[in-house]
């Protein structure tokens, strides 16, 4: 076919008898394990089974009043001795940013030295 002489003649629309039929097998795509489980329940192709639960049936009263054996009362309890919180570095990074900057003088100071970090032009 030449491609200039059929843009030249522009586009011409076929019917779908004449256009031509290719019967290619449909690909084959990895599915994943997620989609795999969704189509089943969506296609209820899955089985309940029956489960056995064991139940204790019993009234919230007799739990209060059964004493627990693995709680100690509140004197035989020792507390953990407190133990000085170190903030982290982000804290200390977000204290730092909070707090107001120390400006310095811009002026020589007394002995002719400068700050580090400044250049006078003379």
């Amino acid at each position: 076919p030449n491609v200039i002489r059929e843009l030249q003649n522009g586009v011409r629309l076929r019917k779908a008898t004449e256009r031509p039929q290719r019967h290619t097998p449909p690909k084959e795509c990895i599915r994943s394990p997620y989609d795999l489980l969704l189509d089943d329940i969506q296609h209820k192709r899955y089985t309940l089974r029956k489960v056995a639960m064991e139940q204790k049936h019993r009234t919230p009263k007799v739990d209060v009043a059964v004493p627990k054996p693995h709680l100690k009362s509140v004197l035989e309890r020792k507390l953990k001795e407190c133990v000085p919180w170190e903030s982290s570095w982000h804290e200390q990074l977000m204290a730092e940013i909070k707090r107001p900057q120390k400006l310095r003088s811009s002026a020589p100071r007394k002995n002719g030295s400068r700050p580090k970090g400044t250049c006078y032009k003379v």
